[in-house]
Formats: C-alpha cells, structure tokens, sequence
C-alpha cells in the first residue's frame, strides 16, 4: 500500500518532535514577565494620556482592571513559593 504525503508529513513531522530538544522553561517564564510588563506599561500610559486629557472616568475604568491584574499576579506568585 502506498503512504500518502499526508502520511508521510505527519511521520515526519512525529520524527521531528521526538528529536527536538525539550522547551526550555526559563524562556517561557521570560517571555510571560515581559508580555505582563509590557501590558502594565502600556496601560499605566494609557491611564496618564487619559488623566492628561481630562477622562477621569475612562482612566479610572482602566485602573480597576490594572489593579486586578497586579492582584492576580502577587497573588499567583505568593501562592507559588
């Protein structure tokens, strides 16, 4: 019986996952600090821009979730030592 290319590539692509090298935590707990710095960042910016323009409303309905945010995050980390 003939192997289809489907066949084939997905025997590869098993090959191929069996030889890589495990993902290396590290990187991905990396990579999750600065994804939550830079949504951090770029709120808090928000905020000021709103702030600055005279929206005290819309700054304070993103400062709720910020804060949630940083809630969740202490929390998460005091929760993993």
């Amino acid at each position: 019986m003939k192997n289809l290319p489907s066949q084939r590539f997905s025997r590869a692509l098993f090959r191929y996952r069996l030889s890589s090298r495990p993902v290396n935590v590290y990187t991905d707990v990396l990579s999750a600090n600065i994804l939550n710095t830079t949504i951090v960042a770029s709120v808090v910016a928000i905020v000021l821009k709103l702030l600055v323009e005279g929206l005290f409303v819309a700054a304070g309905g993103l400062l709720l979730p910020l804060a949630f945010l940083a809630y969740l995050t202490f929390t998460d980390a005091w929760l993993m030592q």
